[in-house]
Protein backbone atom coordinates (compact mmCIF):
# COMPACT_ATOMS: atom_id res chain seq x y z
CA UNK A 1 0.00 0.00 0.00
CA UNK A 2 1.47 3.53 -1.01
CA UNK A 3 1.98 6.28 1.85
CA UNK A 4 -0.20 9.66 1.86
CA UNK A 5 2.82 11.15 0.37
CA UNK A 6 3.63 9.05 -2.46
CA UNK A 7 -0.40 9.39 -3.47
CA UNK A 8 0.29 13.25 -3.03
CA UNK A 9 3.04 13.22 -5.70
CA UNK A 10 1.00 10.48 -7.92
CA UNK A 11 -2.30 13.02 -8.09
CA UNK A 12 0.23 16.21 -8.75
CA UNK A 13 1.36 14.36 -11.85
CA UNK A 14 -2.02 12.92 -12.87
CA UNK A 15 -3.06 16.85 -13.02
CA UNK A 16 0.10 17.28 -15.22
CA UNK A 17 1.42 19.47 -12.71
CA UNK A 18 4.93 19.94 -11.76
CA UNK A 19 5.53 21.19 -7.86
CA UNK A 20 6.16 24.91 -8.01
CA UNK A 21 2.27 25.01 -9.61
CA UNK A 22 0.71 22.56 -6.89
CA UNK A 23 2.34 24.44 -4.19
CA UNK A 24 1.11 28.16 -6.09
CA UNK A 25 -2.80 26.17 -6.00
CA UNK A 26 -2.27 24.93 -3.07
CA UNK A 27 -1.18 28.92 -1.55
CA UNK A 28 2.07 27.72 -0.09
CA UNK A 29 6.18 27.39 -0.83
CA UNK A 30 7.52 25.08 -3.72
CA UNK A 31 10.08 23.68 -0.63
CA UNK A 32 6.25 23.19 1.46
CA UNK A 33 5.60 20.99 -1.23
CA UNK A 34 8.70 19.28 -1.43
CA UNK A 35 8.48 18.61 2.02
CA UNK A 36 5.14 17.07 1.86
CA UNK A 37 5.93 14.60 -0.73
CA UNK A 38 8.88 13.39 1.04
CA UNK A 39 7.03 13.16 4.33
CA UNK A 40 8.87 15.54 6.47
CA UNK A 41 5.25 17.48 6.81
CA UNK A 42 2.25 16.93 6.77
CA UNK A 43 -0.18 19.55 5.31
CA UNK A 44 -2.92 21.24 7.19
CA UNK A 45 -6.73 21.24 6.57
CA UNK A 46 -6.42 24.84 4.23
CA UNK A 47 -3.99 23.30 2.02
CA UNK A 48 -6.44 19.84 1.32
CA UNK A 49 -9.15 22.49 0.47
CA UNK A 50 -7.18 24.32 -2.23
CA UNK A 51 -5.84 21.07 -3.65
CA UNK A 52 -9.52 19.49 -3.82
CA UNK A 53 -10.48 22.61 -5.31
CA UNK A 54 -8.40 21.86 -7.94
CA UNK A 55 -9.35 18.19 -8.49
CA UNK A 56 -6.99 16.31 -6.53
CA UNK A 57 -8.94 13.63 -5.31
CA UNK A 58 -8.49 14.28 -1.39
CA UNK A 59 -10.11 10.72 -0.43
CA UNK A 60 -7.68 8.53 -1.89
CA UNK A 61 -4.98 10.88 -0.71
CA UNK A 62 -6.09 10.24 3.08
CA UNK A 63 -7.99 6.42 2.51
CA UNK A 64 -6.27 5.20 -1.05
CA UNK A 65 -9.39 4.36 -2.16
CA UNK A 66 -10.48 7.07 -4.93
CA UNK A 67 -13.82 8.73 -4.42
CA UNK A 68 -16.35 7.65 -7.50
CA UNK A 69 -16.38 11.66 -8.60
CA UNK A 70 -12.72 11.79 -9.04
CA UNK A 71 -12.76 8.09 -10.62
CA UNK A 72 -15.33 9.34 -13.39
CA UNK A 73 -13.84 12.81 -13.69
CA UNK A 74 -11.31 13.86 -16.48
CA UNK A 75 -8.30 15.39 -14.66
CA UNK A 76 -8.10 19.56 -15.78
CA UNK A 77 -6.17 19.80 -19.26
CA UNK A 78 -3.75 22.48 -17.48
CA UNK A 79 -2.81 24.71 -15.21
CA UNK A 80 -5.05 27.24 -16.46
CA UNK A 81 -8.03 24.86 -16.09
CA UNK A 82 -6.90 24.64 -12.57
CA UNK A 83 -6.57 28.30 -11.63
CA UNK A 84 -10.33 28.74 -12.89
CA UNK A 85 -11.62 25.61 -11.26
CA UNK A 86 -10.37 27.67 -7.57
CA UNK A 87 -11.89 31.12 -8.74
CA UNK A 88 -14.78 29.56 -9.39
CA UNK A 89 -14.92 27.49 -6.11
CA UNK A 90 -13.50 30.75 -4.20
CA UNK A 91 -16.33 33.10 -5.63
CA UNK A 92 -18.87 30.96 -4.47
CA UNK A 93 -18.35 31.88 -1.32
CA UNK A 94 -18.56 35.92 -2.07
CA UNK A 95 -21.80 37.79 -1.72
CA UNK A 96 -22.42 39.52 -5.58
CA UNK A 97 -21.38 42.63 -3.75
CA UNK A 98 -17.62 40.96 -2.77
CA UNK A 99 -17.64 38.87 -6.22
CA UNK A 100 -17.97 42.63 -8.16
CA UNK A 101 -15.24 44.14 -6.09
CA UNK A 102 -13.20 40.92 -6.48
CA UNK A 103 -13.48 41.79 -10.70
CA UNK A 104 -13.56 45.68 -10.28
CA UNK A 105 -10.08 44.79 -8.37
CA UNK A 106 -8.15 42.24 -10.92
CA UNK A 107 -9.36 44.60 -13.81
CA UNK A 108 -7.40 47.67 -11.98
CA UNK A 109 -4.81 44.62 -11.61
CA UNK A 110 -5.01 43.78 -15.60
CA UNK A 111 -4.79 47.97 -16.38
CA UNK A 112 -1.37 48.17 -13.80
CA UNK A 113 -0.01 45.85 -15.50
CA UNK A 114 -0.14 46.75 -18.99
CA UNK A 115 0.89 50.06 -17.60
CA UNK A 116 4.41 48.68 -16.60
CA UNK A 117 4.52 46.81 -19.52
CA UNK A 118 4.40 50.30 -21.50
CA UNK A 119 6.57 52.44 -19.33
CA UNK A 120 9.14 49.21 -19.89
CA UNK A 121 8.81 49.81 -23.42
CA UNK A 122 9.49 53.35 -23.58
CA UNK A 123 12.57 53.20 -21.51
CA UNK A 124 13.84 51.14 -23.90
CA UNK A 125 12.78 53.66 -26.34
CA UNK A 126 14.59 56.40 -24.58
CA UNK A 127 17.92 54.54 -24.13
Amino acid sequence: MTTFFERLREERKRLGLNQAEMAGIAGVGRQAQVSYENGERSPNADYLQAIAAAGVDVQYLVTSIRSQEAAEAEPPRNYVDLNKKRIDSLMDDLTAQQQAELIKLAEEKKRLNQCEIELEEFKKKAK
